[in-house]
């Protein structure tokens, strides 16, 4: 079966995050980096988590280059 770019995309990002995830060794519940700094950073600026995903714009506190 063939698999969407978005797909492909997600699952490239997933299967690299144990080296290239910048937060790999801290974790803080507030204001992150926690569970949805991993999820929003995986999703890129593709999609956005809502308001309740605390953490997830931690990475627009600190620079960051985009994973590859």
């Amino acid at each position: 079966m063939a698999q969407s770019p978005c797909a492909g995309y997600l699952s490239t990002r997933i299967e690299a995050s144990p080296t290239t995830y910048p937060w790999k060794e801290r974790y803080r519940i507030y204001p992150g980096p926690n569970s949805n700094t991993y999820v929003q950073w995986i999703l890129g600026s593709q999609y956005t988590l809502g308001w309740r995903g605390i953490g997830r714009r931690y990475s627009h506190r600190i620079r960051v280059s985009p994973a590859q």
